[in-house]
């Protein structure tokens, strides 16, 4: 049990981050376009997505909620006195981890892609960091690099296993993993995303769509 919770505090910050931007992303897009219809549910559309935003985040939130269970159960593993069992236990980690770089990968596209419509489809919009929405969309894209380092560096360390250098050496987990996370995240500490979308929301200030 001890080796399970310590892989959790492990594994929950970051897929907890992921989630995060999943769930800003959703609500930008739905401050950005005020003419989307709530009614429609999942498939409810926005001229600023390639596919519905909320398919997309549910989406999303599903992987990150399969890696922690697939990681979850690869350090249940661990524990065992068997070294095909431990062997097991990093392949598992690495695919669950290759699945969430892959799954973050494509939210990224899709923020991006949705960037472009905004700036391409609504003149009231331009790179301005005074524009509360350009700066969450930049802040979240600055968040997502940071989290792809630390995936990226999560996938180097399980490849070379247990044993490896980057997973004996504490300062490459403290460089590309502590270090990268908080840096993905306190500048929503500063500039939280929900108050300043709901306070544009509240006041009328978000330009037509």
């Amino acid at each position: 049990m001890l080796i399970i919770a310590a892989e959790l505090l492990v594994i929950m910050p970051a897929a907890g981050f992921m989630a995060f931007n999943y769930l800003v992303y959703g609500k930008l897009i739905a401050t950005v376009d005020t003419a989307m219809d709530s009614n429609e549910g999942l498939f409810r559309r926005s001229r600023y997505t390639l596919v519905p935003s909320t398919l997309a985040v549910k989406a999303l939130l599903a992987t990150a909620v399969v890696a922690v269970l697939i990681q979850t159960g690869a350090g249940g593993l661990l524990s065992s006195d068997k070294q095909n069992m431990k062997n097991l236990d990093n392949t598992l980690l690495l695919v669950s981890v290759i699945e969430q770089a892959v799954s973050y990968g494509i939210f990224i596209l899709i923020v991006i892609s949705s960037l472009v419509l905004v700036l391409r489809r609504c003149s009231a919009f331009s790179w301005s960091f005074k524009n509360p929405l350009m700066m969450v969309f930049v802040l979240m894209l600055g968040s997502s690099l940071n989290i792809m380092i630390r995936t990226a560096f999560r996938i180097i360390q399980y490849s070379g296993g247990r044993n490896g250098k980057l997973s004996t050496t504490e300062y490459y987990i403290i460089a590309f993993d502590a270090v990268v996370l908080a840096a993905a995240n306190a500048h929503w500490l500063v500039y939280w995303p929900i108050e300043r979308l709901d306070r544009l929301q509240l006041s009328g200030s978000v330009p037509p769509s």
